[in-house]
């Protein structure tokens, strides 16, 4: 790949891991990047691209380049056909989201992602996200949320939306997906053990079961 600094104009370097805005002259070197290996007819080489960008790193060319430059990627609202084929490939794959990407190139990975953990109830509501704040989730759940998790159980049942609420109002920040898988895991009433006996696959992880259900139920609804 031949350089391209003495057209656009020298980038001077910076640490990789600073989260810095592209410039519209990276934007313009990673672009004739790859429109010389498109020409050339071969895989786009971002090793060789990033040789004249300095103060980025492979991944992040791949990243700017999938999400944001590719003219081939659709941006804006989902249509219903597109989210029914997102549904269907996470009901077959998981959160797979590589794989599912490969399946639906008319939208970039984070795009992908993004909607797919939305749909899937995999982030916090607006209501519940005001009481937190940006408190992050803790991997972990302490004695006192598992408390109230079972104690807002048996009031809401499965309203998984209302149960992060109250569990917000209480300091603990969780969206509906991880309020339903511990449930599954850890409640001792009958109706949840019968959905994880449900879900019960050796080969399978509880979180990859249960996406794939979650899925399956929401395109049964479309």
């Amino acid at each position: 790949l031949p350089p391209v600094h003495d057209i656009i104009g020298r980038i001077h370097h910076v640490d990789k891991s600073q989260g810095r805005k592209w410039t519209p002259e990276e934007d313009d070197i990673l672009r004739k990047g790859v429109e010389f290996f498109a020409k050339q007819k071969k895989q786009i080489d971002f090793n060789s691209i990033i040789a004249n960008l300095p103060s980025r790193s492979v991944k992040q060319a791949k990243e700017r380049w999938g999400n944001c430059l590719n003219p081939e990627i659709t941006k804006g609202e989902w249509t219903n056909d597109e989210i029914k084929e997102l549904l269907t490939l996470i009901a077959e794959h998981g959160p797979q989201w590589t794989v599912i990407q490969r399946n639906l190139v008319s939208r970039s990975m984070h795009c992908i992602k993004s909607k797919g953990r939305k749909l899937l109830g995999e982030s916090l509501n607006k209501r519940a996200r005001k009481l937190v704040g940006a408190k992050p989730v803790n991997k972990y759940w302490t004695e006192e949320e598992q408390k109230n998790l079972l104690k807002f159980h048996t009031i809401y049942h499965y309203d998984f939306e209302q149960i992060c609420l109250e569990l917000a109002k209480q300091g603990f920040c969780r969206p509906p997906a991880q309020v339903d898988r511990q449930l599954l895991a850890t409640c001792p009433c009958k109706s949840c053990k019968t959905r994880k006996n449900a879900l019960t696959d050796a080969d399978e992880s509880l979180k990859i079961l249960w996406t794939k259900a979650k899925a399956t139920a929401l395109l049964m609804k479309m």
